[in-house]
């Protein structure tokens, strides 16, 4: 009977470091899933900034050509 309690136990505790270590896991990639979306608004915001200057670049040039 105390071996089956010892083997429940240990199962138990192993099942319970895979889900710790799954946890992480997905821990990590969220952290990395938000890291990247963070670049990428980052990049979009810039492009149109950019995209933007340029635009009135033109126009500044353009009013003064006419």
């Amino acid at each position: 009977m105390d071996n089956a309690l010892e083997f429940l136990l240990e199962q138990a505790k192993d099942n319970e470091q895979q889900a710790v270590l799954a946890l992480n896991k997905a821990r990590a990639e969220l952290e990395d899933y938000y890291h990247q979306v963070r670049q990428i608004e980052q990049y979009r915001l810039d492009y149109c900034n950019q995209s933007y200057r340029e635009d009135r670049l033109v126009l500044r040039q353009a009013n003064m050509v006419t």
